[in-house]
C-alpha cells in the first residue's frame, strides 16, 4: 500500500514540475534584405554652349553729300544705294462740329473724327530736326540722321560689288516718342504709314544706284 501511494505522489510531482516549466514560443525567421544598388545622374551645374551662329561681314555705311541730285558713282569695286524723302506736316484743321462737306485735306470717320488724308499736297510744311533710322535689312547695320529745317532727309550706303547685291531691302522708322523727336511731334499721329503706334516704320526693297524716296506723315492733334 505505501509503495502505491509512493507511485501516484511521484506522479504528481512530475506533473506540477511540468506545468512549472516556461513555455517555448516558435521564433518567426529574420527576414530577407535585399540591397539594390542605385546610381545618380547629377545635372550639370551650367549649362551646354548654343553653337555660335555664323556673322556675315556688313556693308559700309556712309552718309550722302548735302547735293540733292543723286551722281552715278557705281565703280567695280563698290556699289550705292541711296533714299531720301520728307517728314511733313500733313494738315487737317480741327473743327467743332465737323462741317458738312468734309474739309480738303481731311478724312471723316465716324467715331474717330476727322484726320489728315496722307496725301502730301502743295503748301503742306517739312517737320525740321526728326530723326530718322535706316536698318539694312530691318535688323543691322542702323543708322540715322535728321531732316533739315524743310523736313527733308537722305542717307545711304555702300556694299561691294562682289557681294552682288543689286537690290536691298531696307527699313525706315520714325518714332515720335523718341527722345529726341518727343518735342517736335507729340501730341498727334502718323497719316502716313498710318499707324496708331508712336514708332512709323516703312519696309521696302531699293534697287542699287538709284533714288528712292519715302515720305512720313505726321497729324498733330491741335494743329
Amino acid at each position: 500500500m505505501k509503495n502505491l501511494l509512493s507511485a501516484v505522489f511521484c506522479v504528481i510531482a512530475l506533473l506540477i514540475s511540468a506545468c512549472s516549466l516556461p513555455i517555448q514560443q516558435a521564433v518567426p525567421p529574420e527576414p530577407t534584405i535585399i540591397y539594390v544598388p542605385v546610381t545618380v545622374t547629377t545635372e550639370p551645374t551650367q549649362p551646354q554652349a548654343l553653337p555660335s551662329a555664323t556673322q556675315e561681314p556688313l556693308p559700309t555705311i556712309a552718309e550722302t553729300a548735302t547735293a540733292t541730285i543723286i551722281p552715278s558713282t557705281a565703280t567695280p569695286e563698290i556699289l550705292h544705294f541711296y533714299v531720301s524723302g520728307y517728314v511733313w506736316h500733313d494738315t487737317c484743321k480741327p473743327y467743332n462740329p465737323v462741317p458738312v462737306p468734309t474739309p480738303a485735306g481731311c478724312i471723316f470717320e465716324p467715331g474717330v473724327g476727322l484726320y489728315a488724308d496722307g496725301i502730301f499736297s502743295a503748301g503742306e510744311p517739312g517737320i525740321g530736326g526728326v530723326t530718322v533710322r535706316l536698318e539694312i535689312d530691318c535688323n543691322y547695320g542702323a543708322f540715322t540722321t535728321q531732316t533739315d529745317s524743310g523736313g527733308f532727309y537722305k542717307m545711304s550706303f555702300t556694299v561691294p560689288a562682289a557681294a552682288g547685291v543689286y537690290e536691298q531691302k531696307i527699313c525706315l522708322s520714325v518714332d515720335a516718342g523718341g527722345a529726341s523727336n518727343a518735342s517736335l511731334l507729340l501730341p498727334g499721329g502718323w497719316t502716313v504709314p498710318k499707324t496708331n503706334s508712336a514708332a512709323a516704320v516703312i519696309q521696302i526693297t531699293i534697287p542699287v544706284e538709284k533714288p528712292n524716296t519715302v515720305n512720313f506723315g505726321w497729324d498733330y492733334q491741335f494743329q
